[in-house]
């Protein structure tokens, strides 16, 4: 439900992370748009959290 409410046209030439903010933004309005099926509200959209302190900075955190 959320990549058929995501731009096909938005990904191209952007980061990955920005792409998983823009699908994760599309899910989660689906999950609670009053038309989604009944199942849809035992489900949550959450973006991976990076893991600190593992001795890898930025994109390299696991």
């Amino acid at each position: 439900m959320g990549y058929e409410r995501l731009d096909p046209r938005a990904p191209a030439g952007h980061e990955e992370e920005d792409i998983t903010g823009e699908l994760t933004r599309a899910m989660q309005t689906a999950l609670q748009d009053p038309g989604s099926p009944r199942w849809a509200k035992n489900f949550w959209t959450q973006e991976e959290i990076p893991v600190h302190g593992q001795g890898r900075l930025g994109k390299r955190r696991p």
